[in-house]
């Protein structure tokens, strides 16, 4: 199983699995995968789980997806 790894500014680190689907990224609550940062913006990226690989999409990043 595909697992997103994520790790804040002060070392607090998740991970969530990834299923075959899509996941919405950023600072509101309304997206599946929510992040506090402020360099992340409230629609930031979308990432889709297909077949054992992983695309990432720039959504609204105020400062771009990488």
């Amino acid at each position: 199983m595909l697992q997103l790894a994520i790790q804040d500014y002060e070392g607090r680190s998740q991970t969530i699995p990834l299923n075959d689907g899509e996941f919405s990224i950023g600072r509101d609550d309304s997206n599946s995968i929510c992040l506090t940062e402020q360099n992340v913006s409230r629609r930031h990226a979308r990432l889709v789980a297909k077949g054992g690989r992983v695309y990432i999409e720039n959504v609204a990043a105020t400062y771009g997806t990488r």
